[in-house]
């Protein structure tokens, strides 16, 4: 047993939520229930639910907790609270038995999520435009052409796929510059290609499709746009094991001011 109040529980949970940058805009969506919730991360838009997380209070109180944006669908902050003893081990291995059927629980969940995209992507990419307008304001701005993208009413409509071309989820650029992705799509490893990949000698990738169009119509080269820094990796290594001969540039995004 612990000696800590609920409200406590919520407030070191809050705490490690706020330092893994997923604090939930309400506060009050955080519940210790051994069940898995989806929540507004605060900054995010109103009637999005990014995060997600899963807590216990069954000995030692712990769980887990992410976000689309930040960690991908894949990846997770765990936590356990802090209580003023040792655990025994028995409470160790309670906690671990919990926090593996957390993930279990998520995976699960997690699957039905990017299965729901798939189907939402084929069907919304299907509706879509193929001739993309020249004067839409975003496109105006950043001074690139539509390349490989559609257009759905005023949203440019950007594919994200894996290394085969299936396609998993969508961008959704607004004229403003506003981005959204389909709830529980599959970003981790898949990307959106910009270019001509027959045998490339020099493959560039970069974060975002307006930097992505910008460096192939610069350089002629093949792009691959991962959309976040955080896919860097993951993009690269599929590209790796596909064009084993092939230089790969990271084109980093230079965020030292902003």
């Amino acid at each position: 047993m612990n000696n800590l109040s609920n409200s406590d529980l919520i407030a070191q949970i809050l705490d490690a939520m706020h330092a893994a940058g997923c604090a939930p805009h309400n506060p009050g969506d955080v519940v210790i229930d051994g069940k898995i919730h989806y929540y507004r991360v605060d900054g995010d838009k109103a009637g999005t639910k990014k995060g997600w997380f899963i807590f216990y209070d069954d000995g030692i109180p712990a769980g887990a907790f992410a976000s689309f944006k930040l960690h991908g669908t894949d990846d997770h902050v765990t936590w356990v609270a802090r209580i003023d003893r040792e655990m025994t081990d028995a409470e160790r291995e309670r906690n671990r038995k919990n926090l593996e059927a957390a993930k279990e629980q998520r995976r699960i969940a997690a699957a039905e999520a990017r299965k729901i995209a798939r189907n939402r992507a084929a069907d919304l990419w299907g509706k879509s435009a193929e001739t993309v307008s020249a004067n839409h304001r975003y496109l105006v701005k950043k001074q690139i052409p539509a390349i490989g993208i559609r257009q759905l009413g005023p949203a440019l409509v950007i594919p994200i796929l894996d290394g085969n071309g299936a396609l998993h989820s969508l961008q959704f650029i607004a004229e403003d510059g506003g981005k959204t992705f389909l709830t529980g799509g599959a970003i981790a490893g898949n990307a959106c290609p910009v270019g001509e990949f027959a045998e490339p000698e020099t493959i560039l990738i970069c974060e975002g499709y307006a930097t992505g169009v910008s460096l192939h119509c610069a350089s002629g080269l093949p792009v691959v746009v991962a959309f976040n820094a955080g896919n860097l990796k993951s993009v690269a290594a599929g590209l790796r094991l596909r064009y084993p001969h092939a230089a790969l540039v990271v084109c980093g995004d230079d965020d030292r001011w902003t």
